[in-house]
């Protein structure tokens, strides 16, 4: 998935790339594995210009998963749809 994503980033220069169903990842590997590999797409995004939007339901995580995923977001937007800064 990481090296998808890297090439698609370096081609997509000033586009967006959206990673859904997140809590599917963190169910199938460990929270730090998805946090590791968020922290390498972010810093490739970062780099080529590309925004990184994420969807998760809340729900499907324990408090902590959650607050592990706000810490690697700049801001984070709420079902209800008020932005936050994480």
């Amino acid at each position: 998935l990481l090296l998808m994503l890297s090439n698609f980033i370096r081609r997509a220069s000033g586009g967006a790339v959206l990673l859904d169903d997140l809590e599917r990842l963190i169910s199938e590997n460990a929270i730090e594995a998805v946090v590791r590999f968020l922290r390498k797409v972010t810093d490739l995004a970062n780099v080529h210009a590309v925004t990184l939007l994420a969807s998760v339901a809340p729900k499907a995580l324990a408090e902590e998963e959650q607050a592990s995923l706000r810490r690697e977001f700049d801001r984070v937007l709420e079902a209800g749809g008020s932005a936050r800064k994480a």
